[in-house]
């Protein structure tokens, strides 16, 4: 055997050796990361977290008292397309007075109209003690949206109804039209995904709205005020977080399950199925970034938004292949502002309430909310985005009242939308978002 031969056997054998010891570094890698997956689940159970959609069970709820029986007979007789009445629904609470000069209120009323029929059985719905629809998990890892849409309907169809009492001078009616539609977004309080939990802030936030619109020309009395604070005081958005993340995981872990079933129709942890290492060797650190990423979720989800933004948590760096982790984690911190927006927009509420009642009571608004809060006795909730008081200015013959909103910033009360709301020396923009309340007299 030549030298050159020699040297060409050796190179090989150091070839060999290179390529078995890469080989199995790669498998025992492989292996660890998918320990590691199990024992991350197998943390999760042991705390009581859900790691399946199987294990997002309906809370069961005796009928008489479950509003969901009600609603699911509304969806039913509820017609195959509602779009264009929603239309019309959604362009009847105005931006501003504006535009609300232009509404063709006789097509609204029309609209309105071929519902009168539903308004009995919402009502019904409205006054049951709890909401507990039943999710009939199929097998696949993606909820049913089949409540969103016509829960959100419905909301926004009652808000509509509220703003015509008002105009017609039905004041206390289009109060409780308002109570009405604030109840409706409580139906997805289980709701087990941050999509249900982001359309239930945005159903109380229109309520708010409409409350907004209703309340400045309305006549009331204190004592119908005082009920619809109250009803405020017993929403809670504070767990919404702490559902829809563990929620979100469940089904971020059922994802994976499926996927790995597809690539690999054999099983997912057979040993056939190790063979295809090259499928699965990316898939198992994508899912244990996913499962750190959505822990630390869960373990911040009462963390209010000043928080998250405060102490710059620190997440898991993502390994270089992360698309599934891509899809399956939603933004962090979009619905920590979401839910504080909601929590805002409730306070500012029934702070409103509260300012009307005084009113009523003695005659003019009050020089400052700690004068409110020791004349009225109300409690007067502080502001989630400052964790003080909501800004209160008395306004010629009104005033102004306002959370600082997402941007944690004093914007003297310029409104998130542009629009909303028509104050003197106060321009609304696209960066200033505070959550406005303004009366005028």
């Amino acid at each position: 055997m030549t030298n050159q031969m020699k040297i060409a056997l050796s190179i090989g054998f150091i070839l060999i050796l290179v390529l078995v010891g890469l080989g199995a570094f790669w498998y025992s890698s492989f292996y660890s990361t998918e320990n590691k997956v199990k024992n991350q689940i197998a943390e999760m159970q042991a705390k009581g977290r859900p790691v399946s959609i199987y294990d997002l069970k309906s809370v069961t709820v005796p009928n008489p008292m479950n509003a969901a029986i009600i609603y699911e007979k509304i969806f039913a007789l509820l017609p195959g397309d509602t779009k264009s009445d929603e239309t019309l629904f959604i362009n009847s609470n105005p931006l501003s007075k504006q535009q609300g000069n232009i509404i063709q209120w006789p097509g609204v009323k029309k609209a309105m109209a071929r519902y009168n029929s539903f308004m009995p059985l919402i009502k019904t719905a409205a006054s049951k003690p709890d909401c507990s629809f039943l999710y009939t998990w199929t097998g696949s890892p993606y909820q049913e949206y089949r409540y969103n849409s016509p829960l959100r309907f419905l909301n926004r169809m009652i808000c509509t109804k509220a703003i015509l009492d008002s105009k017609e001078g039905h004041h206390k009616q289009a109060l409780h039209d308002v109570e009405i539609a604030f109840k409706i977004s409580e139906s997805l309080k289980r709701e087990p995904q941050v999509i249900g939990q982001l359309v239930r802030v945005s159903m109380i936030t229109k309520s708010s709205i409409t409350l907004r619109k209703i309340i400045d020309s309305g006549d009331f009395k204190q004592a119908d005020l005082r009920h619809l604070y109250d009803v405020l005081s017993g929403i809670d958005l504070q767990t919404c977080v702490t559902t829809a993340v563990e929620g979100e995981t469940a089904i971020g872990i059922t994802a994976y399950d499926s996927f790995m079933a597809s690539v690999i129709p054999k099983g997912y942890h057979t040993p056939s199925a190790r063979m295809d290492i090259l499928n699965r060797i990316f898939i198992y650190p994508d899912e244990s970034y996913f499962l750190s990423y959505m822990n630390i979720c869960i373990d911040t989800a009462d963390y209010s938004y000043l928080d998250v933004k405060s102490k710059h948590l620190k997440m898991p760096k993502p390994p270089k292949y992360h698309t599934w982790s891509d899809l399956l984690i939603p933004i962090f911190g979009g619905i920590w502002k979401q839910r504080d927006s909601g929590i805002a927009e409730i306070g500012g509420s029934q702070i409103l309430l509260a300012l009307k009642a005084y009113q009523l009571q003695y005659g003019t608004y009050p020089t400052n909310l700690n004068v409110l809060r020791t004349k009225l006795g109300w409690r007067i909730p502080k502001d989630p985005f400052s964790r003080t008081d909501f800004v209160y200015k008395l306004w010629d013959k009104g005033f102004i009242l306002y959370s600082l909103g997402q941007n944690l910033r004093d914007d003297g009360g310029s409104p998130l939308i542009h629009g909303l709301y028509s104050i003197p020396k106060v321009a609304a923009s696209r960066t200033n978002n505070d959550i406005v309340w303004q009366m005028e007299q």
